[in-house]
């Protein structure tokens, strides 16, 4: 089923409410959130999640503000996939491939 654009304001006004219930802007939605300073970050998108390009998107803004980010496109994958088990080859790569960036944040 095609995510439309009603679907998307649905489920955004169900996971946010109302403007006026979000005290800290950038809170619930990062890329509207000061991003500079940030830390070396890791974003991964599934390559037939209809979100994608907003993952994509946000990439974009955090390189533009000097973060060292990483963006990777998990191949053959939907949204929601790090929920599947770790023996699917593509969701295991992931973990681990977030496993690794976690090992070299914690020995600086």
């Amino acid at each position: 089923m095609k995510l439309t654009p009603d679907m998307a304001r649905s489920v955004k006004e169900n996971y946010l409410g109302t403007a006026e219930d979000v005290a800290v802007p950038g809170y619930a939605m990062p890329a509207g959130a000061e991003l500079d300073g940030l830390g070396p970050t890791l974003v991964l998108n599934a390559e037939y999640d209809e979100l994608r390009a907003s993952g994509e998107f946000f990439s974009a803004l955090l390189a533009g503000n000097g973060v060292d980010v990483e963006q990777v496109k998990v191949q053959g994958m939907l949204h929601g996939f790090l929920n599947l088990p770790a023996t699917i080859a593509p969701v295991g790569d992931a973990l681990e491939r977030i496993a690794v960036r976690l090992r070299q944040g914690f020995a600086m």
